[in-house]
């Protein structure tokens, strides 16, 4: 198409995404059920326009640098230009808060984004803005039609946490309990409605200018996925009745889930008890508590896989920011002892895992740590068909999974050999699975780095999942497994380990050498 005309129909795309994100924001105005409603989204409104015209600059400097590529780019100019619009995407996101942050943390966990864009963004996970204190008041005196001063003894103005969509306050209740108030942002739903309005309008752009290669569009899953979880996530009613549940299901000793105070929770306020502790990325705050690293990544790792495997109730933001780890003293032998106790955070999202998917789950984690090919096979094609049946072993086997590192270009040529090379082709696969197979499969990738990182052995790993997953299938309705089921089972973990601290011990052999060749 003629250049001219190319321009033009962008021109009145990007007019279309500034205005449609304006009429949409005015409609939340129009829907106002009362007064302060209509405050909230009346003060949204003027931010509106602005935040537009920011995403369509990102924008367009992003295409910009895209369509500048040559048809084939070599790999390492490919990823340069990755990393320098993932900065760039990075800034967008802090400057614009809200739903940007979270779209960014969405992106960094997501499989189909490129390494450079996931490893720029994952900062998003411990960034967010938090509002003026007034903000705060406002809301609270709207949800309970009090004053904070009625409501609480004591409250820390500085916010001790910020979220893309909420902050937590410390604070004290009238019969000196200790608590956590959690606030939604003001006006934030009225904002989130204009901004998912401009990302699809953005999108649309994306098609009209990229026409050539809009087939090659590998992010519309992320808009779907943003709408579905918000719309849980921004009903604070609804994690506390998933607290509830969590908290009923875990058996867990060393997992506590927050008491939440059913008289002090609104649609919009959430109010627990007070937990100290810190994150479970803090190694010197772990050691500082008298605990190791090591035995947090272990409970941290059976945490998310009693949740897969044994009764299905899974924490859908699996990110280190929403889980602290704190010191319990115990009594053991009649010594006192400490152990490490994970407070799970973020109740906001949870899944339901259906039953069959979990029992096919189970079925295929005990066929790869078996090492039974074809058994790993037959279990894929009937979780997600029959392209599965090579792809998806490929991608969960414990050798992938749980090798410490696995380096891009392994990764990068597992994915060829397989026709998932390309975000486009990973995400096309990935559709395919069970939403809630791939939740499953996020939370333990993120146990399994977090193993690594503190030294936990991916064979310590894997005998973990293999326990649980044995578990999980027993739990489902199968056959309880024989003395000499149970003797293979070991068999094969011990294959495994030796295995991979060979590979380890290859490799740290290796970059002893490679360091000692090269010249002074």
């Amino acid at each position: 198409r003629e250049p001219r005309q190319e321009c033009t129909q962008a021109e009145r795309a990007a007019g279309a995404a500034v205005a449609g994100a304006a009429a949409a924001t005015a409609y939340g105005v129009a829907l106002a059920t009362d007064a302060e409603d209509l405050a909230e989204d009346l003060e949204a409104l003027p931010r509106t326009v602005p935040r537009c015209l920011l995403l369509l600059r990102c924008w367009a400097t992003i295409a910009h640098q895209y369509k500048q590529l040559p048809d084939q780019p070599n790999p390492d100019l490919l990823s340069r230009t990755h990393t320098r619009c993932a900065r760039r995407l990075l800034r967008l996101c802090r400057q614009q808060g809200g739903i940007y942050v979270k779209a960014g943390q969405l992106a960094s966990m997501h499989s189909a984004v490129p390494d450079e864009y996931r490893e720029v963004l994952s900062s998003l996970h411990d960034e967010a803005r938090p509002l003026p204190f007034r903000s705060v008041r406002h809301t609270i005196h709207r949800e309970f039609g009090t004053h904070i001063e009625d409501l609480f003894a004591e409250f820390d103005r500085e916010p001790k946490a910020a979220a893309s969509l909420a902050q937590v306050h410390r604070a004290r209740l009238c019969d000196g309990r200790e608590v956590a108030v959690k606030v939604q942002h003001a006006g934030v739903a009225t904002q989130i409605n204009a901004d998912l309005l401009a990302f699809r309008l953005v999108q649309l752009l994306g098609r009209v200018l990229f026409r050539q290669a809009a087939s090659d569009q590998a992010f519309s899953w992320l808009i779907p996925e943003l709408e579905h979880n918000l719309e849980r996530e921004l009903d604070f009613l609804n994690e506390f009745k998933n607290s509830q549940k969590c908290r009923q299901r875990t058996r867990h000793p060393g997992v506590r889930v927050p008491e939440f105070y059913a008289d002090f929770c609104t649609k919009r306020v959430a109010t627990m008890e007070w937990v100290q502790g810190c994150k479970v990325t803090d190694e010197e705050g772990i050691r500082a508590l008298g605990l190791e690293p090591k035995a947090v990544a272990r409970l941290i790792s059976e945490a998310y896989s009693e949740q897969i495997f044994v009764h299905g109730f899974l924490h859908g933001d699996a990110h280190p920011g929403n889980f602290l780890v704190r010191a319990v003293e115990e009594e053991e032998e009649g010594h006192k002892v400490l152990r490490a106790e994970l407070v799970l955070l973020d109740h906001g999202l949870y899944f339901q895992l259906d039953p069959a998917t979990q029992k096919n789950y189970s079925d295929l984690w005990m066929a790869l740590v078996t090492g039974d090919k074809r058994r790993a096979a037959e279990v894929s094609g009937r979780v997600a068909g029959p392209a599965a049946a090579e792809v998806l072993p490929a991608v969960l086997h414990p050798q992938a999974l749980g090798e410490p590192p696995v380096s891009r270009q392994r990764t990068k040529a597992l994915r060829k050999k397989h026709g998932i090379h390309t975000p486009r082709l990973f995400s096309k696969f990935l559709s395919t699975l069970p939403p809630d197979l791939i939740q499953a499969y996020r939370a333990q990738a993120m146990t399994s780095n977090l193993a690594l990182r503190y030294g936990w052995g991916n064979g310590s790993w894997l005998r973990m999942t293999a326990k649980y997953a044995r578990e999980g299938r027993l739990r489902a309705g199968g056959e309880r497994d024989s003395a000499w089921q149970r003797l293979w089972v070991g068999a094969c973990l011990m294959r495994l380990e030796v295995y991979l601290c060979v590979m380890q011990g290859m490799r740290v052999c290796e970059h002893w050498l490679r360091a000692s060749l090269q010249p002074l």
